[in-house]
């Protein structure tokens, strides 16, 4: 049976919690971020949206993505590599799970990208 995708109301604490994680992953990948954003549905106020946040992160150059691995993984990241998305590398959170139960995804870009 295929899994059920859930969108829900806009919820006013979504800003927040994207925040509260920027602040976790700059605390351990910090050096490597030139740009952090809230993107997707959960970052447009008033939008209904799956609750999940997703997050975009532009490195200085793609050969940190490596190195960013395990310290995403210390919060909770799985690591997906590009995923059918050249010069995107996707970090779900928890990692591979099904949609239900996922809470943030990171897309990692080169800022100024396709992708970006």
């Amino acid at each position: 049976m295929a899994e059920q995708i859930m969108v829900v109301d806009y919820n006013p604490l979504w800003p927040q919690k994207f925040a509260e994680e920027q602040e976790r992953i700059l605390a351990v990948i910090g050096a490597y971020v030139e740009d952090i954003q809230h993107v997707g549905s959960t970052s447009v106020p008033g939008l209904a949206a799956k609750p999940i946040i997703d997050i975009m992160i532009a490195v200085y150059s793609m050969s940190l993505v490596e190195q960013c691995i395990e310290p995403l993984a210390s919060l909770g990241y799985g690591y997906m590599g590009e995923l059918g998305l050249p010069e995107r590398h996707f970090f779900p959170k928890p990692p591979p799970a099904g949609w239900g139960h996922r809470t943030h995804h990171i897309h990692m870009v080169l800022k100024g990208s396709n992708q970006w």
